[in-house]
């Protein structure tokens, strides 16, 4: 059953993405001035110092203060909320969350350049020196995947709910463990979807037996510049809310949607379990209850926001006592 139900969501969101291509490659097109002006002026950059790994990369920094519309607008349109308004909507919320987003580029170019660099490193190391440094390039890859789960919750969050910039991290960072199953249906539908963009390579390197290379060559680098700027940041984003979106509402006190009966009932449904389990009486309930309302902490197996388990618990104290 859980296979099924599995099946249909991934059905239900190609549909999704099938019917919504159009609104996604517009709200890209927008996004393309910022995000082609940034890799240009990466380039730029590099054309002075030469260290194409350590620039190029920095075209994710200037580009992020843009990215927040295309977060919301990619979400909206997954939730059928979406109201028609591109370029208006795209600007309001970039306007918002600029500054959030240019900090979060920068630890997300910092992670970057970690992960890229241990793995890189340990890799040539296993193929010069043996087997053995395969184990830490395992932990390096490990590593990419916290902060590459840890970056899906930090961008959604920002601009869907008012936290300060440490909860965001924290829950983000609790989040990579809590909704890992979210996480990696998300990553595996973006693979998918990268491998279907990379369909017209086998045609354009096929063409290499009949066309001079240059032509091969520039039409490949072409087709790049193509998938990277009009192609990915939309449908991706989309992706990563379909399967994150509605996790973060359940687990946020108070947030709700009409139309979303099922995310009402599901978070419903682990407020009785939480009320339940503190009613059986628990001594480390006050250790947990100590901090800022707006982290989440794992009580009992479950990601709760320490706000609403302090409520929970003043209730259930409450019908203890009337008892």
């Amino acid at each position: 059953m859980a296979k099924e139900n599995k099946l249909k969501d991934f059905e239900f969101l190609f549909k999704k993405l099938k019917k919504n291509y159009g609104k996604l490659l517009l709200i890209n097109l927008i996004f393309s001035i910022p995000l082609g002006a940034s890799i240009g002026i990466a380039y730029l950059i590099n054309m002075l110092v030469h260290m194409d790994l350590l620039i190029y990369p920095l075209a994710l920094v200037f580009s992020a203060p843009f990215y927040p519309g295309v977060v919301v607008l990619s979400r909206d349109i997954s939730e059928g909320t979406f109201k028609g308004e591109y370029l208006k909507r795209y600007l309001e919320v970039s306007k918002e969350n600029w500054h959030k987003f240019l900090l979060s580029g920068v630890f997300l170019y910092i992670a970057f350049e970690i992960c890229y660099l241990g793995i890189y490193m340990y890799m040539g190391m296993a193929a010069k020196y043996g087997w053995v440094f395969y184990i830490p390039m395992a932990f390096s890859v490990l590593i990419m995947l916290f902060f590459l789960f840890l970056f899906y919750g930090v961008f959604l969050m920002i601009p869907s709910f008012e936290l300060k910039m440490r909860s965001v991290y924290k829950n983000s960072a609790l989040s990579t463990f809590g909704e890992l199953k979210g996480n990696f249906m998300a990553t595996l539908c973006i693979i998918i979807y990268l491998l279907v963009l990379c369909l017209p390579f086998i045609v354009i390197s096929y063409l290499a037996s009949v066309l001079p290379a240059p032509v091969v060559i520039a039409m490949l680098t072409a087709y790049v510049i193509l998938a990277v700027v009009f192609l990915l940041p939309a449908p991706c984003s989309m992706i990563i809310s379909h399967y994150r979106y509605k996790d973060m509402l359940r687990i946020i006190a108070g947030v709700k949607q009409e139309s979303e009966k099922t995310t009402e009932e599901k978070a419903d449904k682990v407020k009785e379990e939480v009320k339940e389990e503190l009613a059986d009486g628990d001594e480390d309930i006050e250790k947990l209850l100590n901090g800022n309302d707006d982290d989440y902490v794992f009580y009992k197996g479950k990601m709760i926001k320490r706000g609403l388990l302090r409520k929970l618990n003043e209730q259930t104290k409450g019908e203890n006592i009337d008892e």
